[in-house]
């Protein structure tokens, strides 16, 4: 998840964050794509597809849902 955090200072607002690799689903991995999950929810991020091993998610265009980062 701390990846996901840092490619969300760096992306600009409605830019797509994608993931590919058995991070993404799998028969071990199901925690991690839980954390990852979590990560986009807390980022307010749209989860956009889910398409093998592959994911596309899309940042907020706004500020109107802020992450508490504390």
């Amino acid at each position: 998840g701390t990846y996901f955090i840092e490619a969300d200072r760096l992306l600009r607002p409605g830019g797509y964050f994608v993931i590919s690799g058995p991070a993404v689903q799998g028969d071990n991995q199901d925690k991690d794509w839980t954390d990852l999950q979590a990560v986009a929810h807390a980022l307010c991020y749209e989860l956009i597809v889910v398409e093998g091993n592959t994911v596309i998610w899309r940042k907020p265009a706004s500020d109107a849902c802020l992450p508490n980062q504390n």
